[in-house]
């Protein structure tokens, strides 16, 4: 009757084996990247009026649309103390206060 002593793979072949899944892995994640994608049809692009359809054109002022742009942003950002307004000059500015440090911080943002 023999005895057969089994023996604890080596660090070479724990080593080996290691190094042969990640290179499966790899392997494996390029060929799905490089996989080519399906043939599924594009949706085409379409018109909804092909004929002219009505235009409208609306004459304001700055004062009025600086009046609409600020009653709309208090409204969104339910802002009570005038924290941010927009000004409508050569340039449109965002004038705002922001918290910082426990201390409010006035930027001026011109766009």
């Amino acid at each position: 009757m023999e005895v057969q002593i089994k023996s604890k793979p080596s660090w070479k072949q724990l080593f080996l084996g290691v190094v042969g899944v990640n290179v499966c892995f790899v392997f494996f994640f390029f060929l799905f990247l490089l996989w080519p994608a399906s043939d599924t049809e594009m949706p085409r692009k379409e018109f909804i009026e092909e004929e002219a359809g009505a235009e409208f054109i609306i004459y304001s002022s700055k004062q009025n649309l600086n009046e609409l742009v600020n009653e709309y942003v208090d409204k969104i950002m339910k802002d009570k103390n005038d924290k941010y307004t927009v000004k409508f000059d050569e340039n449109v500015q965002l004038l705002g206060s922001v918290k910082g440090q426990s201390k409010p911080f006035r930027p001026k943002y011109p766009y």
